[in-house]
C-alpha cells in the first residue's frame, strides 16, 4: 500500500479483486464475482443459478445486465478464467 499512498500508484498493483459471499445474510444471495477497473461479473447460486456482467465505466450503477449480449462474449471468457484462477490462487473450492 505504501507505493500507492506515496506514489499515487504502482505497475505491481492487482487488477482485479475477487469476492466471494457464501451465506445467505442482510438480503444478499450467496454469489462470488470479480471487479476489475472496467467490469464486474457476478454469479449467484444456490436457490438460483445466474450471471451478472456490468461495465463499470458505462454504467456505474449497474442497471444494464451484459451477460447476454453477444458483443461480451470474449468478454465473459476473459472475465470468467481470470475469476476461476482467483479462486483457486484464494483456495476457494466451493465453485
Amino acid at each position: 500500500m505504501k507505493p500507492l499512498i506515496e506514489k499515487g500508484g504502482d505497475a505491481s498493483w492487482r487488477k482485479e479483486i475477487y469476492y466471494h459471499y457464501y451465506e445467505l445474510s442482510f438480503g444478499l444471495t450467496k454469489h462470488y464475482g470479480i471487479r476489475t477497473d472496467r467490469y464486474k461479473l457476478i454469479h449467484f447460486y444456490g436457490d438460483i443459478d445466474s450471471w451478472e456482467l456490468y461495465d463499470l465505466k458505462k454504467d456505474p450503477h449497474e442497471m444494464h445486465n451484459l451477460y447476454n449480449n453477444a458483443a461480451m462474449t470474449s468478454t465473459v471468457s476473459d472475465l470468467k478464467n481470470r475469476l476461476y484462477k482467483l479462486a483457486a490462487y484464494y483456495k476457494d473450492n466451493t465453485l
